[in-house]
C-alpha cells in the first residue's frame, strides 16, 4: 500500500485552465475528492506554499491512514497525537514547525466542515505536552512582539562579528583569506551568499575598474551593480562597496596571485558552490560553540541563539547597521530600500522599526516606529526575504 500522494494536474476551474494540486490514492489512483476539490480552490496561493500545504496534509491523511482510521473520522485527539508524538517527539520538528503543520491541518477540516463532509471541524487548542506547549507560546510571543522576525537573535555587533571571522579555519592561507572576505562582503554590503560566489557580480576587472575611479574621487565607497535575488535571471541592483573592502579583495588577489577573472573561486579558480558561503558561517559557528570560553564576547547569544543564527543573517545585521547610519544622519531611508533592493518599502520598515527597537530611546521609539499593520503585499515580500 503506497498510501496518499500529492499530484499536479492542469483542470477546467472557474471557466480557466488552472495547474492545481490534487490527493490521490497511491495504488488505484483515483483522486481523494474531498481533499481534492478543496485544494484546487487554494489554486491561487505562491508555488512553494501550494505544495506545502498539499503535501503536509498528504502526509497526515497517510499517517491516518496507516493506523487505520478513515481522514475524515479523526478527532482532536487524534491530530494532537500526531503533532505531538510523532511529529515533536519522534520526528524531533521544531514547535514552530509543527504548528504549521496545524495551521494547514486545521485549515483542511475547517473547510471539509464548510463543504459539508463532516460536521465539526478539529483542531488542538492545547498541548497535554508542557514542554511542545511552552514552546509554542514562545514563538507565538516573538511572533506577536516588536520583533516578530527574531532579527534580535540574528543581528552580530562589530565585536560577534569579529568573533566569527576569527574562527574561520584552512591549512591554506589563501582560502583562510578568502573565507574571511567572503563573511566580509555580507556583513559590510547585505550581499546574499549566492551574490557574492556569482563570478558576474564579483569579478576582478569589475572592481579594480571601479575602485580606481572611486579613488581618483577620494570616494571611501562607490556603488557597484550585481544581479540579486528575482524572476528569471535576477534583478539588478547598486550596492554600497566600500574602497576599503575593495582594496583588501584586490590586496588578497595580488598577494595569492588569484588567476582569471573570479574574485572569490575555488583553489583551482572556478565558480564556487552557492552554499559555500553558509558553509563557511556554520563552520565558523560550530568552532565558537566547541572551543569558546570565559573570554569570548557574548558566548551566551551564540549559545542560545545556534540554530537562529545563519549567513544570511549578515544580510539583516548589514541591512539593521545601515538604518541606524541614516537615522542618524536623518537621512531617506529609500536608499536602505534600494541597497536591499527591496520591491516594497514595507519589507525595509521592519529592519528600521527593528534598529529603533535595539538602538533608539523609548521616546524615539513611540515617535519614529513605523506602522506595520499588517496587509496581504506586505506579507508577500516580508515572506520572500525571511525565507
Amino acid at each position: 500500500m503506497s498510501g496518499f500522494e500529492v499530484v499536479t494536474c492542469e483542470v477546467e476551474h472557474q471557466g480557466m485552465v488552472r495547474t492545481v494540486k490534487m490527493i490521490r490514492d497511491g495504488d488505484t489512483l483515483a483522486p481523494y475528492f474531498p481533499a481534492s476539490i478543496w485544494l484546487m480552490n487554494e489554486y491561487y496561493r505562491k508555488p512553494r506554499g501550494y505544495d506545502q500545504l498539499a503535501h503536509q496534509v498528504a502526509n497526515f491523511l497517510n499517517f491516518a491512514k496507516s493506523k487505520g482510521i478513515e481522514p475524515l473520522q479523526v478527532d482532536a485527539f487524534f491530530l494532537e497525537a500526531y503533532l505531538d508524538k510523532h511529529l515533536f517527539q519522534e520526528k524531533r520538528l521544531e514547535a514552530t514547525t509543527v504548528e504549521h503543520y496545524h495551521g494547514f491541518i486545521a485549515k483542511f477540516y475547517r473547510a471539509m466542515e464548510h463543504l459539508g463532509f463532516i460536521e465539526k471541524a478539529i483542531e488542538v487548542s492545547e498541548y497535554i505536552n508542557h514542554s511542545l506547549q511552552e514552546e509554542v507560546n514562545l514563538a507565538a510571543g516573538t511572533k506577536n512582539s516588536l520583533d516578530p522576525f527574531g532579527l534580535y537573535a540574528k543581528y552580530l555587533s562589530y565585536k560577534d562579528f569579529e568573533t566569527l571571522s576569527g574562527y574561520v579555519v584552512k591549512k591554506n592561507a589563501r582560502l583562510r583569506r578568502r573565507d574571511e572576505l567572503i563573511l566580509r562582503v555580507a556583513y559590510e554590503t547585505g550581499c546574499r551568499g549566492a551574490e557574492i560566489v556569482d563570478p558576474d557580480n564579483f569579478s576582478i576587472p569589475r572592481i579594480r575598474s571601479e575602485l580606481k575611479k572611486a579613488e581618483s574621487s577620494q570616494r571611501n565607497e562607490f556603488l557597484y551593480a550585481i544581479i540579486g535575488k528575482g524572476r528569471g535571471s535576477g534583478k539588478v541592483r547598486k550596492i554600497a562597496f566600500p574602497t576599503a573592502l575593495a582594496k583588501d579583495i584586490l590586496r588578497y588577489v595580488n598577494t595569492f596571485h588569484v588567476s582569471g577573472d573570479i574574485a572569490f573561486g575555488s583553489a583551482r579558480d572556478i565558480r564556487l558552490s552557492t552554499s559555500y558561503p553558509s558553509k563557511i558561517y556554520k563552520s565558523c559557528k560550530d568552532a565558537i560553540l566547541l572551543n569558546g570560553n570565559a573570554n569570548t564576547p557574548n558566548l551566551d547569544m551564540w549559545i542560545r541563539h545556534s540554530r537562529t543564527r545563519t549567513f544570511h543573517g549578515l544580510r539583516h545585521t548589514y541591512a539593521t547597521n545601515l538604518a541606524n547610519r541614516l537615522r542618524a544622519l536623518n537621512e531617506n531611508y529609500e536608499q536602505l530600500r534600494e541597497r536591499l533592493g527591496h520591491e516594497s518599502l514595507d519589507t525595509t520598515n521592519i529592519y528600521i522599526n527593528f534598529e529603533i527597537l535595539l538602538h533608539g530611546n523609548a521616546e524615539e521609539q513611540n515617535a519614529k516606529m513605523v506602522d506595520q499593520t499588517s496587509d496581504a503585499s506586505q506579507v508577500r515580500y516580508v515572506t520572500e526575504e525571511f525565507e
